[in-house]
């Protein structure tokens, strides 16, 4: 089953708590922060991993970073993600 969700994989958790901080002033689309994954690598995985267990074995993103540098960046931090839960598998 899969599940959509808007991410952004951070470098550190300063920088998710920056990002938050800016989400929650300007509102995000309309969507529940708490729907929102904005985490670093380790958060992600905790996350994702999270989700697997209650049955999700698709998770389809979409990058909310409004500049488009940190979007790219939290891409290839994504592909991190991936690599260590499919190790851990």
């Amino acid at each position: 089953m899969a599940l959509r969700r808007d991410v952004h994989i951070a470098e550190s958790t300063r920088a998710c708590e920056a990002l938050r901080a800016q989400l929650s002033k300007e509102g995000y689309r309309g969507i529940d922060p708490d729907a929102l994954i904005i985490a670093t690598v380790d958060e992600a995985c905790d996350r994702f991993s999270a989700l697997a267990e209650l049955g999700f074995t698709d998770i389809i993103t979409r990058h909310l970073h409004p500049d488009q540098n940190e979007a790219v960046a939290s891409i290839h931090r994504l592909g991190e993600v991936r690599e260590r839960l499919k190790a851990s598998q």
